[in-house]
């Protein structure tokens, strides 16, 4: 039940930074920049992973930690860049 809430929360997560990464490319419009900011949303996995694992007391291994969502924050991400990149155009 615990891994529910992990996987949501990463989901969210990611929506919201995929939302972020839109706004900025709109802004800035630097082609550079999306490059950064999709390498940067799988750095934020990892720690978000990371820390919600530590949080979690441990009770899971660290394997299942990164693995719980991966799918999901990746399509989630990417899936919600082009529709807010399209939405705010």
């Amino acid at each position: 039940m615990a891994l529910d809430y992990v996987y949501w929360f990463k989901f969210f997560t990611a929506l919201v930074y995929s939302y972020l990464s839109a706004y900025l490319v709109k802004i800035y419009g630097l082609p550079l920049l999306t490059y950064l900011l999709i390498v940067s949303a799988a750095g934020i996995y990892v720690l978000l992973a990371e820390a919600l694992w530590r949080v979690g007391g441990m009770r899971v291994s660290r394997r299942s930690s990164y693995l719980n969502g991966v799918g999901g924050y990746a399509g989630a991400y990417l899936i919600g860049f082009i529709i807010f990149f399209n939405v705010l155009a």
